[in-house]
């Protein structure tokens, strides 16, 4: 190798470790930190974004927060859990369950928003009863949910109701001291009377139903005063019902009622429901 050879390489291997270097240092002092500022700028621009998306849609549910303070339980809360009580206990006179209790657990704060209030309820009726404080229940505007429910079926016909219910009493509501006159709209009919047929099922009760259609108007008679009087065969030719005109007979959960009478037909009330029927047929048959 020449002299000028030997000259040459190292200055070619000075400038590769001077390309090299001045590369490194090109990136670290420039690409690098330039890509960490895009990054930064896009993930900035992404939390904008979602910050933009939450605002909008916390603005659409303003409305939706009105309404929720204005069913708020009274955010005073020993008010608040004496007049839920009181109004539970109302609403089971006002439907005529019997054996009533409400007793209410510790309430339960969720940071500064609100406290959660829980009942344990209980109480006796028959199906008609039961149903009619359900549709009571939905049709206050109260903030409240039944969390969960039982229902036992007696003998009598009766059914035991226990169910738990939570409340609640938000910091922001409405009211300090009284509860909501607002009413829910979340039941699909407003009036009592379209439920009525879930007491003619008598979904509870192992023999209702069928003690319907097994049931027959036997024969019309009259009694000793020249009343008239209905003849049932309830379930059986051996099991025999007699109500006089005026009178009523409850059997497997069902009210039966002589209204009036002719020699073959008789009108009768089956559950508060006015129907006509003939010597021969069943009680399911006059009430489809």
């Amino acid at each position: 190798m020449n002299e000028s050879r030997k000259l040459l390489l190292p200055g070619l291997l000075a400038v590769i470790a001077i390309a090299f270097v001045g590369d490194k240092a090109y990136q670290n002092l420039y690409v690098n930190p330039l890509r960490e500022k895009q990054n930064r700028l896009k993930n900035m621009e992404e939390d904008l974004h979602d910050t933009k998306m939450k605002i909008k849609i916390a603005q659409k549910k303003l409305p939706e927060l009105d309404t929720v303070q204005a069913r708020s339980l009274p955010y005073q809360i020993d008010l608040a859990v004496s007049q839920y009580r009181g109004w539970l206990f109302r609403l089971f006179e006002e439907v005529g369950l019997q054996r009533t209790s409400v007793d209410s657990g510790q309430p339960v704060r969720v940071g500064k928003l609100y406290d959660r209030l829980s009942f344990s309820v209980s109480g006796s009726g028959t199906l008609d009863q039961v149903t009619l404080f359900m549709h009571k229940f939905y049709s206050a505007g109260h903030l409240h949910i039944i969390r969960s429910v039982t229902f036992n079926p007696t003998a009598t016909g009766r059914i035991d109701l226990s169910m738990s219910i939570e409340a609640l009493a938000l910091a922001s509501a409405a009211s300090k001291d009284q509860l909501t006159t607002e009413v829910s709209t979340q039941l699909a009919s407003t009036d009592q009377a379209d439920y009525r047929f879930i007491g003619k099922r008598n979904l509870f009760s192992a023999t209702g139903a069928l003690w319907l259609q097994s049931t027959q108007l036997a024969a019309i008679t009259k009694n000793a005063s020249g009343k008239p009087q209905a003849w049932f065969n309830a379930g059986s030719a051996s099991t025999t019902v007699i109500v006089d005109e005026g009178e009523s007979s409850q059997i497997a959960g069902h009210d039966i009622e002589l209204v009036s009478a002719t020699a073959d037909q008789a009108s009768i009330l089956v559950d508060g429901d006015e129907v006509r029927i003939s010597i021969g047929q069943s009680l399911q048959e006059a009430i489809d």
